[in-house]
């Protein structure tokens, strides 16, 4: 015969552990400064590849 040790307990719900508020402002704020800096190189790769001298023809040419 086979005697369990434990008895049968009832059902306890354990409480969910507390979360902390600021874990997700910290993700959202990674995730913008991630964005931000992506939206920068991209930015500057564009920007290479524009001709350096197209403002500054428009403003010498002369007024007739």
């Amino acid at each position: 015969m086979k005697l369990n040790a434990h008895p049968s307990l009832p059902y306890q719900r354990q409480a969910a552990p507390q979360r902390r508020w600021w874990l997700g402002w910290l993700q959202l704020l990674c995730a913008w400064l991630l964005c931000m800096l992506l939206c920068a190189n991209v930015a500057l790769a564009l920007a290479e590849r524009l001709p350096q001298d197209q403002g500054r023809t428009a403003a010498s040419k002369p007024s007739a």
